[in-house]
């Protein structure tokens, strides 16, 4: 047998680097595999957490959201109730013009008739008139013996009376029919006036109404836009809704 070479100081300095590595491998190999498991469970607990975190919200938002559909739901009926009865009052404001509309028509109908009634009137007022006075002026110039001699040429005294009894009749004719005439006039004159006064009547409460009816048009403009922007709105939030609904339902699969 040899003998042993001894082991110098150099040779030790070289070994004891590998000896401590090869020592610590297997330790490494030891407790790497718990290191990773850990920070693998870290890592699902914190998106679990993070999922938790993120379905509390889609929550909150939904409850949010569908407190703000029944708001908007409740605006749209109230809303849509208001247009119905504004869209009542524009039939029954509409029907209130079309009478009146009649009646102004009927009412300038009337008025047309009577003025050329009264003016018919008029002119025959002027004619009876022109005949009276024609009258009183012949008796004037021919003075009373004209009547005498129309007395003295009846042939009896009941001609003479009868002649008498006509004077006084065409006479008393004269001042009925003047007066008569003059009666009507005034009717007529007092008819066109009234007949007149329902006329602006009328026009104001045409006027009045037609205001009514541009207001009420405005109004329900108004509820038009608005509702067309509360029911835009409610597809919005219903839309939001549903895809909150579909990202709970799959964070909870």
């Amino acid at each position: 047998m040899g003998a042993r070479r001894p082991v110098t100081a150099g040779a030790a300095l070289v070994a004891a680097p590998l000896l401590a590595a090869l020592l610590a491998a297997p330790l490494a190999l030891a407790l790497a595999p718990g290191t990773a498991a850990a920070q693998e469970e870290s890592s699902i607990r914190r998106e679990i957490l993070e999922s938790q975190r993120r379905l509390e919200e889609i929550r909150a938002e939904r409850a949010r959201l569908q407190e703000e559909m029944n708001n908007l739901q409740n605006q749209v009926r109230d809303v849509s109730g208001e247009l119905r009865n504004i869209e009542r009052q524009l039939s029954s404001s509409r029907g209130v013009l079309e009478e009146l509309d009649f009646q102004t028509d009927a009412t300038a109908g009337r008025i047309q008739e009577t003025t050329a009634e009264l003016v018919r009137t008029r002119e025959e007022l002027i004619g009876r008139n022109a005949v009276l006075q024609r009258r009183l002026r012949d008796i004037y110039k021919r003075g009373q013996l004209h009547s005498v001699r129309v007395l003295l040429g009846a042939d009896s005294f009941a001609d003479l009376l009868n002649r008498y009894r006509y004077l006084q009749l065409i006479a008393a004719y004269d001042r009925a029919l003047v007066t008569r005439v003059e009666e009507l006039e005034t009717a007529l004159v007092a008819q066109d006036e009234e007949l007149r006064q329902t006329m602006s009547e009328l026009g104001q409460l045409r006027q009045s109404k037609l205001g009514e009816v541009a207001e009420l048009r405005r109004v329900e403009d108004q509820h038009r836009v608005a509702l067309d922007a509360f029911r835009s709105r409610e597809r919005l939030t219903m839309s939001r809704l549903d895809q909150l609904e579909e990202d709970e339902s799959r964070m909870r699969d």
